[in-house]
């Protein structure tokens, strides 16, 4: 009997450690993640501010070709939550939902809706890669009125 109250205070002991290192690895990995969706955000904001910054002479291009209308932004696969492979009857009747639009791509729709750009969204092949992605697109058709020189 004597010889068990060792036994049983060194088994509390490793349970006790057992359960300071689960906590130490569970807020390793909380800060991990915490950092990384830091990254990650750090990282969409960077991407939607380089495109909305391109946005005047994307505009001045398209102009420049004779449309008023155009793409600003091929999305990537995480940055909406549809797959753009899988969307059967797009040509009739299946569009690209943007509350479905996730980071860079998100933040940049809003921006061009905020500013009248009428943002829309299409689904495209690129053909150099064989591979169908998302774009959105702007339509400045009702800025050309104000641009004429009427103003």
């Amino acid at each position: 009997m004597s010889q068990d109250k060792p036994l049983i205070h060194q088994i509390r002991q490793a349970i006790a450690q057992g359960h300071q290192a689960k906590q130490a690895s569970e807020q390793q990995r909380d800060s991990r993640a915490q950092a990384l969706a830091e990254q990650e955000s750090r990282e969409a904001e960077e991407r939607a501010a380089a495109v909305i910054a391109q946005i005047p002479a994307c505009i001045s291009c398209h102009f420049g070709a004779g449309r008023t209308y155009g793409r600003i932004m091929r999305l990537r696969y995480d940055e909406s939550t549809e797959d753009p492979r899988w969307l059967h009857g797009y040509w009739d009747k299946v569009k690209p939902n943007p509350n479905k639009l996730l980071k860079a791509a998100w933040q940049v729709y809003y921006y061009c809706h905020q500013h009248q750009l009428k943002p829309y969204l299409v689904r495209d092949m690129d053909f150099y890669v064989q591979k169908h992605f998302l774009y959105i697109g702007i339509n400045c058709s009702h800025h050309l009125e104000s641009t004429d020189g009427n103003s």
